[in-house]
């Protein structure tokens, strides 16, 4: 496969699995709360006054199913290529430039949605503390203290079940249970467990500095690899 072939497929293929995956309408749906798209990226009902479908990213969505098919398509047509004197490689631009024009559109309309969206922080941050999402960061903390992971993820789903049993979360379990289940940790690691500290990059950067982890100095390093050289923001171009 030839360089500007390895790159088309780089950009455009990993978007549609992300996008398929990632985009979530219903995040904006009443029940959830947690974004609201503007009229510019989303439609009412015909019938029901209130709706406010998020489309452009049920539109992206679609898309991306459409481009993951196009890599199907470009994977069967390699799948040959020592047989013969590769003539399948004509067929690879109606399968891969429709699939960038797809990609790059779609960019942009992600750009549009994100520039009309409003997210009710509040709302997230308040869902965040809820559900032992903190678990595994618990198990972290234990395996700082030098707790192997494999026992640390089972003191951690102790410590969960136990929340669950007293209706709490797990910041806020009492300090006869925290001694009872959890004596390797020691200070402030409660602190560090509540949803306000996990968003917090100062405390994160404790237990989630690796690659691509969501500490500061991570998310820091991960975004000057993604801007171009120059140090301006991402641009993309109308096809």
């Amino acid at each position: 496969m030839s360089l500007a072939r390895t790159r088309a497929t780089h950009a455009s293929w990993p978007f549609a699995a992300a996008h398929s995956r990632g985009v979530r309408p219903v995040f904006a749906s009443f029940e959830a709360g947690f974004v609201r798209f503007g009229d510019a990226v989303a439609t009412g009902s015909s019938l029901m006054p209130q709706k406010r479908n998020p489309d452009a990213m049920e539109l992206i969505r679609g898309k991306a199913a459409k481009v993951q098919g196009s890599l199907q398509s470009m994977l069967s047509l390699l799948k040959g290529l020592p047989l013969g004197y590769n003539r399948d490689l004509q067929i690879d631009k109606e399968v891969m430039l429709p699939a960038l024009d797809a990609t790059n559109q779609c960019l942009l309309v992600a750009a549009t949605a994100i520039e009309n969206a409003e997210f009710d922080t509040a709302h997230c941050a308040a869902q965040a503390s809820r559900g032992y999402l903190n678990a595994t960061d618990l198990a972290d903390l234990l395996v700082a203290q030098g707790v192997p992971f494999r026992d640390a993820h089972g003191i951690a789903g102790q410590a969960v079940n136990r929340a669950v049993e007293l209706k709490v979360e797990l910041h806020e379990l009492p300090k006869s249970e925290q001694a009872q289940l959890l004596p390797q940790l020691q200070g402030d690691w409660l602190l560090v467990l509540d949803a306000d500290a996990d968003l917090n990059p100062q405390l994160l950067q404790r237990i989630q500095s690796h690659l691509r982890g969501p500490a500061w100095g991570a998310v820091q390093l991960r975004k000057a690899a993604l801007l171009p050289a120059r140090g301006g923001p991402l641009r993309f171009a109308s096809v």
